[in-house]
């Protein structure tokens, strides 16, 4: 079991071959305050912690929009480790939710709703469906294995 109280924390994305959803090699900071956070090899006992981003900033550079901060509360949820994402600019608003399994598989879900013809055409063409909810994509795969 780790057991992870009163901590901070800060991940430079782009030190990792980590991709955006347009393809392209992400940037930007991950970072949290984790005030309790419970992990065992059955998975995520008990968590509460806050996480934000700054990585779309760059991918919504890249199709000529200025980018924001994304936040959220982490939580454990059936073992699972949730991490939320959200946050809305003059452009679109954006909500990822993620859920990150015992055996380091996850789930990755991106709803985008924005009026702007440009971003929903080139968000269309990475994948993205047109969904009552708005653009959506979902990315699955596992840290270890990769997909």
């Amino acid at each position: 079991t780790a057991l992870l109280e009163q901590t901070d924390f800060q991940i430079n994305l782009g030190a990792y071959p980590i991709r955006d959803a347009f393809g392209q090699k992400m940037y930007g900071m991950f970072s949290g305050a984790i005030d309790l956070l419970d992990i065992s090899l059955q998975g995520c006992e008990r968590g509460d912690f806050s996480v934000e981003t700054d990585a779309l900033a760059t991918s919504l550079k890249r199709v000529g929009e200025e980018g924001f901060l994304l936040s959220g509360q982490g939580r454990c949820e059936e073992g699972d480790l949730i991490l939320p994402l959200a946050g809305a600019g003059p452009a679109a608003s954006v909500d990822i939710e993620t859920l990150i399994s015992p055996n380091l598989s996850y789930r990755a879900t991106v709803t985008v709703l924005t009026q702007n013809r440009q971003l929903t055409q080139g968000l269309q063409a990475v994948g993205f469906d047109n969904q009552a909810e708005g653009l959506r994509l979902t990315q699955v795969g596992n840290f270890i294995t990769r997909p």
